[in-house]
């Protein structure tokens, strides 16, 4: 069993590969919880919905428009994206 000072240790070593490897082996942490820290040191950033701005997962839709690469949740939502950066494109 893990004492709570025990499990705070491992967890503050999360940020290097073998204190995950520790957190993960003693229960301190869940093997998903390791992948979040991981992630998180490498600077990985959120996939966001041009048009909504909601959150991506795995399954997206992408467009270039006027040049730039945009992800988006629907194609509704990037046909509308596309439409106003054209209406933009116009002022």
């Amino acid at each position: 069993m893990v004492t709570e000072e025990q499990s705070k240790d491992k967890i503050g070593g999360a940020y290097s590969d073998e204190g995950r490897e520790d957190a993960v082996e003693s229960g301190a942490m869940t093997v998903e919880e390791a992948g979040f820290v991981e992630g998180y040191q490498e600077g990985e950033k959120k996939a966001i919905c041009a048009e909504c701005k909601t959150e991506l997962y795995e399954e997206t839709i992408e467009r270039e428009i006027n040049g730039e690469l945009y992800e988006f949740c629907s194609e509704n939502h990037a046909e509308l994206f596309a439409k106003r950066k054209e209406a933009e494109k116009r002022i």
